[in-house]
């Protein structure tokens, strides 16, 4: 854990935080920092600008804290508006909505487990200001400012926002994920158009995407070479025999709306999954197989099953296929069988070998890490607890309270068996329990096993556990800017942790890092596909794929990815060649060799001046 931690504000305080903290660099100073929200609606004692805390990375040590009371301005809503400083906060984004180059600030309320529809249910939208005086932006707005832009979504159930640009039109739209309400109406997730292009700052809602969802992706689905379908990755409500996707792409020819492509994109394909319950979950992409197209993870929280859908080059049309490989069997691992009550995953390069791992958060903090090998089967962590105590990224956090680190394993040190081994007939009892049940289990331990089949050991110590606090979502980025990816985890009733991953467990690694830049398509390159062709150790070419989907937010309701796009190159790879897909469609190719060899092990400016490649769209 890092030892600069102890600042002033909620982050490093038990409070009730939901899920992982946003990312941005607030400063423009190349460092990541980290944007955290204070869930509780009803603490009188906090003024609105302290529901949040931002935490300045200084240059990857100790974080300092902005004073955000001078920050964020509120605007109160008026006469209607009862508690202007409650915010239900769920789930925010820190982007540049407007695309005046300053960041902007959304916030998604829970409007108490969907039973307020007053305005103080309102969603929150705070622009981005600079002032002559101010070193930093100030944002200043509120529910107002929501609802003058048609944002406001009042009365949603509101539990995270994904933003992407859907039309491709360069501007940021978002789409504010809601569950099912405890009372009516019915507010399924919203999908609001940015009419930035003709009217700044306002938004339309479109009348195509009307699910109730846990997260979204926008993602190469067609497998065409574009990311222009936006997944949609749906919870409650979903009848037998329904897939729990939704495909949606912009209708380029009536170009008013999205059009749903589920019933002619064959999601039957899906068929494995679609009579189980669904009540949140996860959703990223990455070539899993290597063979240079996106395939798709997906997480059942309720059931705590992961699931894998390869590419196949085998149809005409092709589409995501459940088969791993040629195996013929569907990839799925029930997470219960490694101890682990799911919370979200992410997708990253851990130990930069040039192979992607999947991190799975469990709702305790601790973690199970799935790699694989070039061929793409998956070797999972069978009993975390006993790696734990071997490795980590950060010191042993268990006296502290359920925080207890973060676990990685390289290939060679795994206690476990590839994804087949876990496949079969899985019961489909819920992992959602009331607090009643759980204040028994806890005091009758062995009863509880015999009951519910759960493990004594771990999993219901981990069930317990929770009574302290519930990790529901994750942070993964380079804090450091050393190319390694560290993860921050913040409890409902804990501190948040930092975690930095000890990169000498995997060896010295070398990696190349790229920023996205766009011109005709977004500022940021949201849906952006990034191949990097490299010779590794034994002179072998082979491909890297990474899909720009997200910025700010991670693939699930709660969290964040790093928007720095990092390759691992393993000890002695070279990087050849890189072909960017913009969402207008423009293709850029960079093929200086040497260049790309000169800014490897680069993330940011250091001792010698060098700076990590920034790929600006046409460019080439």
């Amino acid at each position: 854990m890092l030892s600069g931690l102890s600042m002033p504000g909620h982050f490093y305080s038990p409070f009730d935080h939901f899920g992982g903290p946003s990312l941005l660099d607030w400063n423009g100073d190349g460092w990541l920092d980290i944007f955290a929200t204070n869930h509780h609606p009803g603490n009188a004692k906090l003024s609105a600008a302290e529901k949040w805390d931002l935490a300045l990375n200084t240059v990857g040590g100790p974080l300092a804290r902005e004073a955000l009371v001078d920050i964020i301005q509120y605007v109160p809503f008026g006469s209607t508006e009862t508690d202007p400083a409650a915010f239900d906060a769920h789930g925010t984004v820190l982007l540049d909505l407007d695309r005046d180059g300053v960041l902007d600030l959304y916030v998604a309320q829970g409007t108490r487990q969907g039973t307020d529809t007053s305005f103080d249910s309102a969603n929150g939208l705070f622009w981005g200001e600079l002032h002559a005086s101010a070193l930093t932006p100030r944002l200043s707005g509120g529910r107002l400012a929501a609802v003058n832009a048609g944002l406001d979504c009042t009365g949603c159930r509101s539990y995270g926002v994904y933003v992407a640009d859907v039309n491709g039109d360069g501007f940021l739209d978002v789409l504010v994920l809601n569950f099912e309400r405890a009372q009516p109406p019915i507010l399924p997730s919203r999908l609001f158009l940015n009419r930035g292009p003709t009217q700044s700052r306002s938004f339309e809602e479109s009348a195509v995407v009307s699910d109730h969802a846990t997260a979204a992706v926008l993602t190469d689905f067609d497998q065409d070479g574009f990311a222009t379908e936006l997944v949609v990755l749906r919870t409650q409500g979903i009848a037998a025999g329904e897939s729990p996707l939704r495909v949606y792409r912009w209708n380029s020819v009536e170009a008013l709306d999205v059009a749903d492509l589920t019933p002619s994109s064959e999601a039957v394909g899906w068929g494995s999954v679609t009579d189980l319950g669904w009540d949140g979950g996860a959703i990223a992409t990455g070539d899993f197989n290597g063979d240079g197209i996106v395939d798709l993870t997906i997480l059942n929280n309720r059931l705590g099953r992961l699931y894998f859908y390869y590419s196949s080059r085998a149809r005409a049309a092709p589409l995501l296929s459940q088969q791993q490989n040629t195996s013929g069997v569907a990839a799925l691992v029930d997470l219960r069988d490694l101890g682990c009550d799911a919370s979200t995953l992410h997708v990253a390069d851990f130990d930069l070998d040039g192979n992607v791992e999947l991190l799975v958060i469990c709702k305790d903090a601790g973690t199970s890490l799935m790699l694989q090998r070039v061929g793409g089967e998956w070797m999972t962590m069978r009993h975390p607890e006993s790696a734990r105590r071997r490795l980590s990224l950060g010191q042993d956090l268990r006296e502290e309270g359920p925080l207890d680190g973060v676990s990685l394993l390289r290939l060679g040190q795994l206690s476990g068996a590839s994804a087949d081994a876990a496949m079969g007939s899985l019961s489909e009892q819920s992992t959602h329990h009331n607090r009643s049940f759980v204040e028994w289990c806890c005091a009758a331990k062995a009863a509880c096993a015999t009951s519910t089949g759960m493990w004594q050991g771990y999993g219901i110590s981990a069930l317990c556990r929770r009574q302290r606090g519930r990790v529901d979502g994750a942070s993964v980025f380079d804090f450091d800017n050393d190319g390694f990816m560290d993860v921050a985890l913040c409890s409902n009733k804990e501190r948040c942790h930092l975690f930095r991953n000890q990169h000498f467990w995997w060896g010295r690694n070398s990696y190349i890092a790229f920023t996205l830049r766009g011109v005709t398509s977004n500022h940021y390159g949201i849906g952006a596909t990034v191949l990097l062709t490299w010779s590794d150790d034994s002179g072998t070419e082979r491909v890297q794929l990474r899909e720009l989907n997200a910025v700010s937010h991670g693939p699930g309701c709660h969290g964040s990815n790093d928007h720095r796009l990092v390759f691992g190159l393993g000890p002695s790879g070279s990087p050849l060649r890189v072909v960017v897909r913009w969402p207008s469609r423009t293709v850029d190719t960079h093929d200086d060799a040497a260049l790309l060899r000169a800014r490897t092990n680069t993330m940011e400016s250091v001792g010698d001046g060098r700076l990590m490649l920034t790929l600006e769209e046409g460019a080439s």
